[in-house]
């Protein structure tokens, strides 16, 4: 069974490594590090639990990157 909020981005997968299963999705954030404060969200990001957080990270900051 796959969740009913987000069905476009919701996904049924499998981790073979801890043999667990695993549906839905997840929230990315990416921020910036400040010193002494808690980091500042510079976006929020919504995938599907079986995309990869390096994947998905470097996305965002090729985005970024190209917005500046």
């Amino acid at each position: 069974m796959v969740g009913n909020v987000a069905t476009e981005l919701s996904v049924k997968g499998c981790c073979s490594t801890k043999s667990t299963f695993y549906y839905g999705i997840k929230l990315d954030a990416l921020a910036f590090r400040r010193e002494n404060q808690i980091p500042f969200p510079k976006q929020l990001l919504i995938t599907p639990a079986a995309e990869n957080d390096l994947n998905v990270f470097r996305n965002a900051r090729s985005n970024i990157l190209h917005s500046l």
